[in-house]
């Protein structure tokens, strides 16, 4: 009799667990689930969204940005909730890459081995720029369109190890597109400026635009700059031009994703549209 009332109890058990649950048939990722992958998600009715425990910002609509790092792990635990409270969760396999290594020589020694003074330099400016990044724009459209910024051959890839002037630096972060002083560059999305700022030691002149569900765009190494912060921009809309400022050799844009604090390969990004 009470194995029957135990057997009883666990079955009703059950039954309110798994009504509790919520379709995986609801769920669309769209987008490569790799080291340095950014995807969109989509769920019906998703009231709040958890990545590896971290809070997902979602919009009315149900769609949310994941990102993982150039070295994230194996597998990323993603957990929705619904309007009613009712959980989904789901083990995401995320793949590996290879990264190759650049050498770039030819650099000024300051540039690759700062002293005393450059070093106080290059911390201020590295405020400046975590400053910009940890503010958030009220923007309530979801980005569905990325655009290229600007027009150019490919010189540097993401996750690429640096060795400059024969010293191994950190690994690249972001796309490096090599074209003319003076070429337009465009935003890739429309969004608030955070940071618009000239002659920072490394980056040079630099843009940093917010796109809102905490997804940004730094564009690095600019000769002019078009916007001021706080402006709001369109997708497509002309920001600066190329330019050689802060550590570079030749005149090329740097464009980096963020999503949260994690640095993403803009090139996938492209791939969302």
């Amino acid at each position: 009799m009470v194995n029957f009332l135990v057997k009883i109890f666990f079955a009703l058990s059950l039954s309110i667990i798994f009504s509790h649950n919520i379709s995986a048939n609801n769920l669309q990722l769209k987008g490569e689930l790799t080291q340095g992958g950014i995807v969109v998600g989509f769920y019906e009715n998703a009231k709040k969204v958890f990545l590896d425990k971290k809070n997902v910002a979602v919009s009315d609509r149900g769609y949310f940005f994941l990102g993982f790092s150039r070295k994230h792990k194996k597998t990323a635990l993603l957990k929705i909730f619904d309007n009613n409270n009712n959980v989904y969760s789901q083990e995401l396999h995320i793949k590996s890459r290879k990264y190759h290594t650049q050498r770039i020589d030819g650099l000024p020694k300051k540039k690759v081995q700062p002293g005393p003074k450059e070093l106080k330099k290059i911390k201020a400016d590295y405020k400046i720029l975590k400053d910009a990044l940890r503010k958030k724009a009220k923007i309530n459209i979801f980005p569905e369109k990325f655009l290229m910024p600007v027009k150019g051959r490919i010189s540097g890839v993401y996750g690429s190890q640096r060795i400059l002037n024969g010293i191994k630096k950190n690994p690249h972060m972001g796309l490096d597109i090599a074209a003319p002083i003076g070429t337009p560059i465009q935003s890739t999305t429309p969004g608030k400026v955070l940071l618009a700022v000239n002659d920072l030691f490394y980056t040079g002149n630099t843009i940093i635009i917010d796109h809102g569900y905490e997804l940004k765009s730094i564009y690095i190494h600019l000769d002019k700059i078009y916007v001021q912060e706080n402006d709001l921009v369109k997708e497509g809309q002309e920001i600066g031009t190329v330019g050689m400022t802060g550590r570079a050799t030749g005149p090329h844009l740097h464009w980096g994703i963020y999503w949260k604090n994690t640095k993403v390969d803009p090139n996938l990004l492209l791939l969302l549209k």
